[in-house]
This record gives C-alpha cells, structure tokens and sequence, in this order.
C-alpha cells in the first residue's frame, strides 16, 4: 500500500511539473507576439514621424519659395519692370 502511495505521489509530482512547464511555454509564446507587435508598432511610428518630419520639410521648402517669388515680384513691381513678372496677360478679346 505504501509502495501505491509513493507512486501516486510521484504521479502528481510530474503531473504538476508538467503543468508547470505548459504554462511557462504558453507565457513565453505570449510575450513573444506581444514583443512582436510592440516591434511593429514601433515600427509604424517611426515611419509617421519619417513622413512627418518630410512634410514639414516640404512644407518650410515651398514656403521660403513662395516668400522669395514674391519678393521677387514685389521688387520688380518697385522697380516698375513689368515685363519680368510671371503674370498672365488678361485677354481683352470680350
């Protein structure tokens, strides 16, 4: 009888070390995918800061061309060179 005691608990003991190790593998593969979905979102938000930052960029580059093409007129127009300007004769065809 001792000797189906002693197995008995040698049965629970495994059991248990088995249950023990499934969760600790089922832990591990859940930080795994949450690790990997932090990777891709980490991802995704530095891309939106790489175009981010492009579009100020683009953004400050046309308007220090816009400024300057004005003030290229306004000099011209100062100056009273109107055939430099970039302005489209007006049609006086009605």
């Amino acid at each position: 009888m001792a000797f189906l005691l002693k197995i008995k608990s040698w049965l629970y003991a495994a059991g248990a070390a088995l249950l023990a190790v499934l969760g600790f593998m089922l832990r591990i593969k859940y930080l795994e995918k949450k690790r990997d979905e932090a990777v891709a979102d980490s991802r995704i938000w530095k891309a939106r800061a790489i175009v981010k930052e492009t579009e100020r960029k683009i953004e400050k580059k046309r308007k220090k061309e816009l400024s300057s093409s004005l003030e290229e007129e306004e000099r011209l127009i100062k100056e009273k060179k109107y055939e430099d300007l970039d302005i489209v004769n007006p049609n006086d065809d009605w």
